[in-house]
């Protein structure tokens, strides 16, 4: 977990052992249950896809913040990742593209670092 801009939560799914900075910034998902509440916490949202559809929305409609930071993602009562039961992105087209919002990161600005599936309406629009 962490704070920018002294405004927004965002949640990164940290991969590898201590010490070792593998991470993933989680810019977006499509939200299948608990969408009523998803709604009460994001007042501007007008429509499903707006819900989650960026780092600190998603954050906001989960109820994510630095509360929950250096939770177990596979243990955790509170914040954890599942199984689906619905389609596999393995199914799906996955596209890369460079990461949003870096132009300060020099030589790996331009890197394909950003994945997501094809045509889903729930990504966040910049440079989908």
């Amino acid at each position: 977990m962490y704070f920018v801009y002294g405004m927004h939560h965002c949640v990164n799914v940290v991969a590898g052992e201590t010490g070792d900075p593998v991470a993933v910034l989680i810019r977006a998902l499509e939200p299948d249950t608990g969408i009523d509440t998803m709604f009460e916490r994001r007042h501007r949202a007008t429509r499903a896809t707006d819900l989650c559809s960026g780092p600190a929305k998603l954050c906001l409609a989960l109820g994510i913040d630095l509360g929950l930071d250096g939770e177990d993602l596979t243990s955790s009562d509170y914040l954890r990742v599942e199984s689906s039961n619905g389609p596999s992105p393995l199914a799906a087209t996955i596209v890369t593209t460079p990461r949003v919002g870096i132009a300060y990161a020099e030589e790996w600005q331009n890197e394909p670092l950003r994945f997501f599936v094809a045509d889903n309406p729930h990504v966040s629009s910049a440079r989908r």
